[in-house]
Order: C-alpha cells, then sequence, then structure tokens
C-alpha cells in the first residue's frame, strides 16, 4: 500500500535530508550530536531547523474507564506525529479519501502534538479511535480541519452536523481553538458519551 511504501522510504528520503541540512550547518560533529541526541518527533526531521528546541506538545487524554466501563479493551494508543498525519491525509488506504499531497504537506506542517487511543468491545465487537491534535496556531488547527474534511467528504461524502456515517459507524470532528478532535466510533451511544468527555474536559 502507498502507506507502507511512503512509510518505509522515510528514513532513506526525509531522514537523509535531515542529515543533509545538519551537515550543512555544523559538519560531522552536527551529526554526531544527532546520535547522541535523536530527534524526538518527526517533525523535527522534517523540519530540521526546528531540532532540537522544538519539542512536541504533551496531550493528556482522559481516563475511558469510567465512560466505557471495564468490558472495554485498549488496543493501542501513542502519537501519530506530523509524518503519519501527513499519510493519513495523501496516502490513505481508501484512495477515495486522498487528497493533494502538497495541501496535505501544507496541512499537517502546524502540528504541534497529537495522541490516540483505540480500543474495542469483544462482548459486541464495538470499536472506538479517537485522535486529539493541538496545532502550533488556530490558522494551522483550520488548515487541518479543511484537509481532513475534504478527505472524509471524500470517502463518505457531505457530513451532517460535523458527523459522517457509514456502515462501519460514525465518524466527526471538532475544533476548539488550536485543537481538533477526531472520533469514530461504531456505537452511536459511545461517540455521545465520549464526545461530551472530550470536548468539556
Amino acid at each position: 500500500p502507498a502507506f507502507l511504501k511512503e512509510d518505509f522510504l522515510f528514513p532513506y528520503n526525509q531522514g537523509h535530508a535531515f542529515v543533509e541540512y545538519l551537515y550543512a550547518q555544523g559538519g560531522w560533529s552536527a551529526v554526531d550530536q544527532a546520535y547522541r541526541q535523536p530527534p524526538v518527533s518527526s517533525e523535527q526531521i522534517l523540519h530540521p531547523e526546528l531540532y532540537p528546541a522544538e519539542l512536541p506538545q504533551e496531550i493528556d487524554l482522559p481516563d475511558l474507564g469510567a465512560i466505557l466501563g471495564h468490558e472495554w479493551i485498549e488496543i493501542d494508543r501513542g502519537v501519530m506525529g506530523e509524518w503519519y498525519t501527513f499519510l493519513i491525509l495523501a496516502q490513505g488506504v481508501d484512495a477515495s479519501g486522498r487528497i493533494d499531497p502538497e495541501q496535505a504537506q501544507e496541512a499537517a506542517a502546524g502540528w504541534g502534538g497529537d495522541a490516540f487511543v483505540v480500543s474495542h468491545n469483544p462482548n459486541d465487537q464495538s470499536r472506538i479511535m479517537f485522535l486529539v491534535s493541538e496545532w502550533d496556531t488556530e490558522t494551522d488547527a483550520q488548515e487541518f480541519e479543511q484537509a481532513l474534511i475534504a478527505s472524509l467528504r471524500g470517502r463518505f461524502g457531505i457530513e451532517s452536523a460535523g458527523t459522517w456515517a457509514n456502515l462501519d459507524g460514525q465518524y466527526s470532528l471538532v475544533r476548539q481553538g488550536k485543537r481538533t478532535i477526531w472520533l469514530f466510533s461504531t456505537d452511536a451511544e459511545t461517540v455521545s458519551a465520549l464526545w461530551d468527555m472530550l470536548t468539556n474536559p
């Protein structure tokens, strides 16, 4: 898949450009320093002028236990980063949701930090996923919001009140200042509870 192909090439393309930038700034000593102090985000590699000072913002996610209940199992949690944010927009598995790579690059470039969670309920096979992203400015958040809306419209058509529904479940997106929240769930009741928790922490 295009997503994996681009990701496999990241060390050879973007990583190479990162090392070239460091070498131009300070020779091999600058490159050696990057081994002693590795980049902490894909943003630092994509924008080497931000390395090492620009650190990702940490996102505190709420405790889902009170909302979801003990029967839910957390499958994964982590950080997407600027690079995966770009890939979601430009090289997603569903080709109908892909947007122009240049637009996707611009939309992902204002990334400041994020956190995601994926959970599963084996009793009824329900699933949830949400991604909370912080952006450097409100304009950056708006650019990502518009790009993701274009992607979701390509996949699912025009939304209703910020929500796209299909046979798998429903996707919702909201922007609050410099923060965006993207939520998916197969269960409408869970969507409502999570949405209230995430938008009114």
